[in-house]
């Protein structure tokens, strides 16, 4: 089977060079290395671990719901449980399905959150990308 030929983008008809190719995809792994340490909500560098937390808003015969779910750091876990916890725990009761569904809401970020409670907070000083 061959190789499909890859083309420059700027419509010139030149061939790429095959260690052109190799070095972009050298460049895509090392930056995927380095975003596995990077909070996908804050784009800080530090320990992250993948989380979800949801949020209910019961109105009477209807409800509203949203979810965050982010590869985090410590703080911004802590800031998220907080504001979704709190506004279910407030208002999230407030409808006859949010009734039920409210409490389950509560409980299951409080199991994600626990777990993150013995997460290191320093971030990583290190980057390859742009050493000092």
């Amino acid at each position: 089977m061959r190789k499909p030929v890859k083309f420059k983008a700027d419509g010139s008809g030149q061939k790429l060079s095959s260690g052109y190719i190799d070095w972009v995809r050298h460049l895509g792994r090392i930056e995927m290395n380095t975003t596995a340490s990077c909070c996908q909500t804050c784009q800080r560098n530090a320990p992250v671990k993948y989380v979800e937390f949801y949020q209910n808003i019961g109105a009477v015969i209807m409800r509203f719901h949203k979810s965050i779910k982010a590869n985090m750091c410590k703080s911004c876990i802590h800031k998220y449980f907080w504001q979704y916890t709190l506004t279910t725990l407030a208002i999230g009761w407030l409808g006859y399905i949010s009734i039920f569904v409210a409490p389950v809401f509560i409980v299951m970020n409080i199991c994600r959150y626990l777990p993150c409670l013995t997460m290191a907070t320093e971030t990583v000083t290190h980057n390859p990308i742009f050493p000092k």
